[in-house]
């Protein structure tokens, strides 16, 4: 199987992220979802990705971060949120 290191969909239009949508691509690191229209994340959107260093998500329309939604990565070293509307 090929596994995927890199996933980019930025500027796609999405509105969404299935709290699951990353099951089957466990090697993955860097994730950039910047420029889309994405409201909401999971907590365990990123769940399965344990090698996980890089989210870009960055001018999309966040309003909600749920509890513990970056917890447990230890490769995690970069997390954009700039550009949304998260208030607290």
């Amino acid at each position: 199987l090929i596994k995927l290191y890199e996933f980019n969909i930025s500027r796609n239009n999405v509105r969404t992220l299935h709290p699951l949508a990353f099951y089957n691509n466990t090697a993955l690191k860097s994730i950039d979802l910047s420029y889309n229209l994405i409201e909401v994340l999971f907590k365990d959107t990123f769940s399965v990705l344990k090698d996980l260093n890089e989210v870009l998500l960055s001018n999309n329309r966040l309003r909600v971060i749920e509890t513990k939604t970056f917890m447990g990565y230890p490769k995690l070293r970069i997390i954009d949120l700039s550009n949304n509307l998260i208030t607290n």
